[in-house]
């Protein structure tokens, strides 16, 4: 079968190094990534964030075409659910980016 499709959500590159609501953030950078630990209060979130032509080069090795490549961004009803966010209103924190392979 040469049809397929792949979808997946991703940290936004610039998001994630922001300093934001006090959070201990801890970088280690790479070539076309870096990796980052977030300590908050009752967690600790640690991941490896590249930039979404990462993800478009992958895709395309592998025969898959972008179609869709859409920022998650901070809205008011995130807003309205948590203050914390208000200084961020309108800032991509996620892309989803979707991928189709369609060759006969």
């Amino acid at each position: 079968n040469n049809k397929g499709e792949i979808i997946i959500v991703v940290p936004d590159y610039e998001y994630f190094q922001k300093s934001r609501q006090g959070y201990v953030m801890e970088f280690v950078y790479f070539k076309d990534s870096y990796a980052v630990n977030i300590q908050q209060k009752m967690l600790s979130l640690s991941q490896i964030v590249r930039k979404n032509e990462a993800y478009h080069d992958a895709a395309k090795q592998a025969g898959f075409l972008l179609a869709e490549e859409k920022p998650i961004v901070i809205d008011q009803e995130l807003v309205a659910q948590n203050l914390k966010y208000n200084d961020l209103l309108g800032l991509s924190m996620f892309y989803l980016l979707r991928y189709i392979k369609n060759y006969e």
